[in-house]
């Protein structure tokens, strides 16, 4: 085994605000995720507080947990019903724009489902009888209940007013926080290069079950409770896999988390092509063809690119901004060699791709369950979730 991970899910006791700085008017806004940083950061304050800040920088232990690649720490995503751990939604997955959701419990809801186009057409408009409404990207995130799904998942989150207590100008007076609400829980995992730096961070979230997460702590908000650290032998990613890599050499390329990937000249890549790939699976990039979107192909990927903002509250400074690909972007990908390189496949999911890989970026899944690689059009009953 190469890695060792910890899994555990909390659950929020009060509103969470995890805000990368963006406002929409006076509204402070919130992700609908914990990014991985942000755990790296909990976990870090947890051991210093512990063992003590006087010359922590030269421990190998503390290097080790938060300043190398030998500890990765994933996103938190939500928990759809108690039971069903979410996953980004792809960019390949359409539904219609009004009843465009799948869920077990409907609830009376017009519901009219969701399908995956990697490798069917984009139907223009919603394919349900008499809807006729257009089909646009599902966001939020998706989940399978056993072996049944995808289900589609959206977080709650609500709206808060405060009056500002300090003097300010009339337009100043009110601000906002949007945030997650209470009661929701997020499930996440840490992986290890080594065994005993697993169990160091495992005693330390044991013995600190309820802890503070986000941005305004001291006002009411960000109170979790942490349970269930499990230690496991696979990533929590495993059970969405299908395959590794077809006969023809064609498998997809889905990214679990955001992405920031240099090339070469160190400038940002907006998408995942056959240099990228290359150099990550240490494989000549003119074995790899991976496929652009364009209608008509015989195969496409889908994919979008963000802006990562964020803020140093030591220093009260905003970070440097970062292009990212976004997750739930998917790449199709064609290796005409024809060797084995499933081993370095496995590797790629292990230690994902690009730069900050310990905050829990540029994290992989080959081939997700959701999606059947066919050419596209064809066994298109198939293809459909």
């Amino acid at each position: 085994m190469s890695r060792y991970y910890l899994h555990y899910r909390f659950r929020l006791e009060e509103p969470m605000i995890i805000s990368d700085g963006s406002q929409i008017g006076n509204v402070l806004t919130t992700r609908d995720f914990v990014p991985g940083s942000t755990m790296l950061g909990l976990c870090a304050n947890l051991y210093l507080r512990k063992k003590g800040c006087q010359k922590i920088h030269r421990v190998p232990e503390f290097r080790d947990l938060f300043l190398s690649e030998k500890t990765i720490f994933s996103p938190a995503y939500p928990v759809a019903g108690g039971s069903g751990n979410c996953f980004p939604t792809p960019y390949s997955v359409f539904g219609c724009k009004y009843h465009g959701f799948n869920s077990p419990k409907p609830m009376g809801r017009t519901m009219h489902g969701i399908s995956d186009c990697l490798c069917n057409p984009i139907p223009k408009i919603c394919p349900e009888k008499s809807c006729g409404e257009p089909m646009e990207h599902k966001g939020g995130y998706c989940y399978f209940k056993g072996s049944i799904g995808p289900f589609t998942h959206e977080v709650s989150r609500r709206i808060i007013t405060h009056n500002r207590v300090a003097h300010a100008s009339k337009d100043k007076e009110l601000f906002s926080f949007e945030t997650l609400t209470e009661g929701q829980e997020f499930y996440g995992e840490i992986s290890f290069s080594e065994e005993h730096l697993r169990d160091t961070l495992c005693d330390l979230l044991k013995e600190n079950p309820v802890v503070k997460l986000g941005k305004a702590r001291q006002r009411g908000y960000g109170r979790v409770e942490i349970y269930r650290p499990v230690k496991k032998d696979k990533t929590c990613r495993e059970p969405w896999r299908d395959g590794v890599i077809s006969g023809d050499g064609i498998f997809s390329l889905y990214l679990f988390s955001d992405a920031i990937v240099l090339n070469k000249a160190l400038n940002y890549c907006s998408r995942i092509d056959k240099n990228v790939l290359g150099s990550v699976l240490d494989i000549d990039p003119g074995e790899l063809e991976v496929y652009s979107y364009a209608e008509g192909d015989r195969y496409r990927s889908f994919w979008k690119t963000g802006i990562l903002m964020g803020f140093n509250q030591k220093r009260q400074m905003p970070l440097p901004m970062e292009c990212t690909i976004s997750k739930g972007s998917v790449f199709t990908v064609h290796y005409k060699n024809g060797a084995d390189i499933s081993g370095k496949l496995e590797t790629l999911m292990e230690k994902g791709l690009g730069i900050r890989r310990n905050e829990g970026f540029g994290q992989v899944i080959i081939n997700l369950k959701t999606q059947k690689l066919k050419p596209c059009g064809e066994d298109e009953e198939d293809a459909t979730s």
